[in-house]
């Protein structure tokens, strides 16, 4: 997984990619973890309250809250997958979930041996898009345009500044509070945004499925 997050966010801050427990935002008390939980550093944050629930609110371990989550559905459902991703979103402290759906190998194989296989990518923002990437379409036999690195349509960005969400709650809704990240970090050659580049996602699922 830390290689498929370092593919995923070849500039990301503090990250865990072991289970990380986080109170289910259902309010129903069961534990849940992403797959990837990308969270500030507590020296730039408010000190989360212990015990749970803050505000702000920490994991169990009193760590920051997350801020963004991946969720990487494989033998999962599509309907499954994304109703975890859906979940989270119900967590203010949480401002994107990215949701990776692989589907079923196909019959066929491209030129390297590899089976193709159907893939598709969601971005929640207190709201959804999605974008696919596979090397066919799902459902059809049509080829993508997904076949090389930094093609802008087939590219997730994510304001880095989202890391550092942080106000006083309850927040009004015309509060007009904007996340920024701190100015020690905040210097004139660092990035503005995690990019990640859907092609090295795919090739990184087509080289590690099983090909035989």
């Amino acid at each position: 997984m830390k290689k498929l997050l370092n593919l995923l966010l070849p500039n990301h801050p503090h990250f865990l990619d072991q289970p990380l427990n986080e109170d289910s935002p259902s309010g129903n008390g069961q534990l849940i973890a992403s797959d990837v939980t990308i969270f500030p550093n507590a020296n730039h944050v408010q000190q989360s309250h212990i015990p749970y629930p803050g505000p702000p609110p920490g994991d169990r371990n009193g760590r920051p809250h997350a801020r963004i989550v991946c969720e990487v559905g494989n033998i999962q459902s599509t309907k499954e997958w994304n109703n975890k991703c859906q979940l989270w979103m119900n967590q203010i402290y949480i401002r994107y979930v990215l949701g990776i759906k692989l589907h079923k190998k196909r019959n066929r194989k491209n030129t390297l041996g590899q089976y193709h296989r159907s893939m598709m990518a969601r971005l929640w923002q207190q709201g959804a898009g999605y974008q696919e990437f596979e090397t066919i379409i799902r459902k059809k036999q049509t080829p993508t345009n997904c076949n090389a690195p930094n093609l802008p349509q087939y590219q997730v960005i994510i304001p880095i500044a989202q890391v550092f969400w942080d106000p006083v709650l309850p927040l009004p809704p015309a509060d007009g509070y904007v996340p920024t990240v701190p100015i020690p970090l905040a210097t004139a050659t660092a990035p503005v945004n995690f990019i990640i580049d859907l092609y090295r996602v795919q090739q990184l699922v087509l080289n590690k499925q099983d090909n035989t």
